[in-house]
């Protein structure tokens, strides 16, 4: 069951976000600085800068004065005309126009202002004063309405006012144009095809009487039909009157007789008019096809008189959709510079900025900084962490601070260290103990000359050997000048007895390096090393080795097999990551190495991580002093 507090974990990275950002904050605030000055010195540097507005409504349609259709309509009923005049008034075209209006436009820069033209200077062109002119205006349409406002920026304030409300008469006459030069080419349009429909229509009426002359046409179908019509009811008429008087006379009775010759004379004619019919139906058919084309071309001929008059009538209206609603005033006070507004960004990138290059600097960054980072990359528990004397230490030797100053927060840190390697083996002592490190120059010397005083402060009989046969440095910290050490001892030149030395520290002894030998790692492996420690544990309770870097030589591997406890310094802020992985690496392909923890050496308290571990160290340290106070009172 894990039993790992998630809460606590969150705590921990959040705590070490912080460490990060406290450690390299001079890097944050550096940056922070040249950013908010550099805004100062590019504001008061800047030239003020005038924004003017001016609003027009764009509406649907067009006001409706007459009831006529005009030639060309702006009633839409989507996006696309709103979009498309919006395009319009951000036009090349319309710029020229003000730019024409305001008889040459000047451009200016944010640094320079202004300039006036000089004689000797190159003349700017009518397109580059438009596309500069362009430049500085903004057309803003206004959300959920068919307001768009017009914005214009200068460094004169009353100029700014001036093209705003010239951009808006402009784009009005520029519409109210486009309508009259449509609305002179439809008239034009329409002048050519009344001409070409009176000229059909006065052929075709030609064509019509002519066609009539030559087949002496009098009366047409319809007259014809109609004549036909009266004579065959003119004849129902006479059957009619026949069948009523047969009923009281006979058929030689003079009225039956002149009822019949009548009803003769009709038949006579409704048959002649059939034969002129029938002669007359293929010149009918031609004469109907005149008759429609004279129609059709009197229809064509008087709408288009009717749609010129329209276009005439619409010409010379100024009826527009467009009208202005704000003119533009002069501007109070200029929209940039905003010297707040820049100093909070160039603030607020500093901060981001410094933070975010404080993080990238700390990825970069291979070395072990706190024992977070020996626990999260090296995967081994950190015993303690020793900082860098302060002030009030350095009247101390490093090497003996625990003895010269035991009150302080250092001399608690190494009382610490005691308490965590005994606790890393409750079932059995661990009776001997080497230090070492990846590299040189780490403290390890310091570290365990301080650990071996400690032990001995402890109540136990404690030894300190030097293993480090090749740069030794126990000897001249305790300012000794002895000949004969470990190196005669497996040489077998000395007794043990004869290279043991007192030291002014109550239950610590010390065994030298003695002469430095060819072959340190062969002695450090031999069977007499062996032996050796064999009878140095029989007589002490605690030994401590001071041996070499462990990437440098071997001897520290060779040792590691022989103990009951491997220790690894670490410099902190500069004991590479990556080292360390490969030291942890080498110890431990032994398989009786023991390698129990590390050290953190070195470590700057001012930072985050240094002030956590040394929080309570300092309480104790002082506590132990007013202790002390005291009992010298008394």
């Amino acid at each position: 069951m894990d039993n790992k507090n998630p809460f606590l974990e969150q705590e921990i990275d959040i705590r070490e976000y912080f460490r990060i950002l406290y450690e390299r904050k001079w890097l944050i605030i550096s940056l922070t600085i040249v950013l908010c000055t550099f805004s100062l010195i590019r504001s008061s540097m800047l030239r003020p800068v005038y924004r003017a507005r001016a609003q027009v409504l764009i509406e649907r349609e067009t006001p409706r004065i007459l009831n006529i259709e005009e030639v060309s309509p702006t009633e839409f009923k989507d996006r696309d005309y709103y979009e498309t005049q919006y395009k319009i008034l951000k036009s090349r075209s319309l710029a020229e126009r003000v730019n024409k209006t305001l008889g040459g436009y000047q451009p200016w820069d944010n640094w320079g202002g202004r300039r006036k033209a000089k004689e000797n200077e190159q003349k700017i062109s009518d397109e580059s004063r438009a596309r500069a002119l362009l430049g500085r205006v903004e057309v803003k349409p206004v959300h959920k309405t068919q307001l768009v406002e017009i914005n214009v920026e200068d460094v004169n304030p009353k100029m700014a006012a001036k093209i705003a409300n010239l951009w808006a008469e402009n784009y009005i006459s520029y519409v109210l144009d486009t309508k009259y030069e449509a609305t002179q080419y439809a008239s034009g349009w329409l002048q050519g095809k009344i001409k070409g429909a009176k000229a059909n229509l006065e052929k075709s009426e030609l064509d019509l009487q002519e066609y009539r002359k030559q087949n002496k046409i009098v009366i047409d179908s319809d007259e014809r039909t109609s004549m036909l019509q009266q004579l065959f009811q003119k004849k129902a008429e006479l059957e009619i009157t026949l069948s009523e008087n047969l009923e009281y006379y006979k058929e030689k009775h003079p009225e039956i007789i002149g009822i019949r010759s009548e009803l003769d004379s009709v038949e006579s004619k409704i048959e002649a008019e059939k034969e002129k019919e029938l002669y007359t139906k293929d010149k009918e058919i031609q004469y109907q096809i005149l008759k429609r084309d004279v129609k059709t071309n009197r229809e064509v001929y008087e709408a288009l008189l009717s749609r010129i008059r329209e276009t005439e009538v619409t010409g010379g209206l100024k009826a527009t959709n467009i009208r202005i609603i704000d003119k533009a005033t002069v501007p109070r006070g200029p929209v940039r510079p905003n010297k707040v507004k820049d100093l909070i960004i160039a603030f607020l990138v500093g901060i981001i900025g410094g933070g975010g290059l404080a993080f990238l600097f700390n990825s970069l960054d291979q070395s072990i900084k706190t024992p977070e980072d020996i626990k999260n990359y090296i995967r081994l528990p950190a015993l303690a962490s020793i900082a860098l004397p302060k002030e009030d230490d350095r009247e101390a030797k490093p090497e003996f601070i625990t003895s010269q100053k035991p009150y302080s927060t250092i001399s608690e840190a190494y009382r610490s260290l005691r308490t965590s390697i005994m606790f890393t083996a409750v079932e059995h002592k661990r009776k001997t103990l080497i230090l070492t490190s990846s590299g040189p120059q780490e403290g390890k010397t310091t570290i365990a000359i301080n650990l071996a005083i400690v032990m001995a402060q402890a109540g136990e009989k404690t030894i300190l050997l030097d293993c480090d046969l090749r740069q030794p440095r126990v000897e001249k910290s305790f300012d000794l000048n002895i000949g004969n050490g470990l190196t005669e001892v497996l040489a077998g030149k000395e007794e043990i007895d004869s290279v043991i030395h007192k030291t002014h520290i109550e239950n610590l002894d010390l065994i030298t390096c003695g002469s430095i030998p060819p072959n340190p790692s062969e002695l450090l492996g031999s069977r007499r090393m062996d032996e050796f420690l064999q009878k140095v544990e029989e007589r002490y309770d605690r030994i401590i080795i001071d041996s070499p870097p462990v990437l440098a030589v071997t001897d520290a591997v060779v040792l590691s097999g022989k103990v009951d406890g491997t220790i690894v310094v670490v410099k902190a802020n500069e004991t590479n990551r990556n080292a360390m992985l490969k030291t942890k690496e080498i110890l431990e392909s032994v398989q009786s190495s023991n390698l129990i923890g590390s050290i953190l050496n070195m470590v700057e308290t001012g930072k985050t991580g240094g002030y956590y571990y040394y929080h309570y160290y300092g309480k104790y340290g002082k506590y132990g002093q007013k202790h002390k106070k005291q009992e010298q009172t008394t």
